[in-house]
């Protein structure tokens, strides 16, 4: 099975290219809502490899030899496990926000994936220069690139097999909590879809891997690679839509169990009858009533909550004590 090199420099291109708009799309959401987190951090790292992966793979395609073609395939190999653990981790970390904190076991779950995220990754990693240091007669014959042995095809078959079942199950796990909010929920269920195209792809390469080698391999690696990072930021794209086109529902409302004598807020005549508090969390929860309230210049003051106000004219309340929350019935 044959490809032709100017189908595999197109496809070296268009799809990283696709991968890091969505991913910078992301970025400018996150930090636009001043949410940018840890899962985000390992987003931005994976589409800066997944650049470099494809420049390194267009020109290993070209004219090239001897000492530079080596490094250069030596670049593509692990510039690619970059692109997908990366990825990988930044979905896991995605998905932990709404888990951590409910329980022991669920923190455990989560830390202990993540380490053997990166415990593949390291063993990957060094399998390739391993293998390709070994045997180095590739060096010396056009065109250079270390054959994949079936001890790394197995390898990133198993690995890859292992860490998209994890992220499947984690998400599943908590997918039908009654404490998440439907935002919550929609972002589990972008995952677990995306997820699932990028374990397909995921397969399909290591078949490729197994059985055929070649460009063939390389084509997919581009595609998986790509498509990993498409599914750690499907999910953050598919909730920044829903909540343009979706006003919060019930079952993202919330009410103030203190009373306002002990709130003590500031009152003017405006009245509001929906209020959002924005927690750094980022999550968007609400109060609805009929009290008047005027702007205070303080959004996040001593034991405070910052309180945005979508309508009338208030936008920011400041309480001198916590305002305690519970979901609405």
């Amino acid at each position: 099975m044959s490809v032709p090199i100017p189908n595999v420099k197109v496809i070296a291109l268009f799809l990283p290219i696709l991968a890091i708009l969505l991913t910078a799309c992301r970025m400018l959401l996150q930090l636009r809502s001043r949410t940018f987190r840890v899962d985000d951090g390992w987003a931005t790292f994976s589409s800066v490899g997944l650049f470099i992966f494809s420049v390194c793979t267009f020109v290993s395609l070209g004219h090239v030899g001897g000492a530079t073609a080596v490094a250069l395939d030596y670049l593509v190999s692990e510039l690619f496990y970059t692109v997908l653990w990366s990825a990988r981790l930044s979905i896991l970390l995605s998905l932990a926000q709404p888990s951590l904190g409910r329980s022991t076991r669920g923190k455990t779950f989560v830390y202990s994936t993540a380490s053997g995220f990166i415990l593949f990754w390291i063993i990957l990693f060094a399998q390739t220069f391993w293998v390709c240091e070994t045997a180095s007669e590739w060096k010396h014959s056009p065109p250079q690139r270390c054959p994949k042995s079936m001890g790394i095809a197995i390898a990133q078959l198993t690995t890859g097999v292992a860490a998209n079942a994890a992220l499947l199950v984690l998400p599943a796990t908590f997918l039908f909590d009654a404490s998440l909010t439907n935002k919550q929920r929609v972002h589990m269920i972008c995952t677990i879809v995306a997820t699932v195209f990028a374990a397909v792809a995921s397969l399909v390469h290591g078949y490729f891997t197994l059985r055929v080698g070649g460009l063939p391999e390389l084509v997919l690696a581009i595609i998986e690679a790509s498509a990993t990072l498409m599914a750690c930021s499907a999910a953050i794209l598919a909730t920044a839509v829903l909540d343009l086109i979706k006003k919060p529902s019930p079952s993202d409302r919330w009410i103030m169990t203190s009373s306002f004598n002990t709130l003590s807020p500031t009152f003017s005549t405006d009245t509001v009858k929906t209020v959002h508090l924005s927690p750094r969390s980022g999550t968007s929860v609400s109060y609805e009533g009929n009290t008047p309230f005027r702007k205070s210049p303080s959004l996040w003051g001593p034991n405070g909550a910052g309180v945005h106000i979508t309508e009338e004219k208030v936008s920011v309340l400041h309480f001198p004590t916590p305002a305690v929350l519970k979901r609405s019935v």
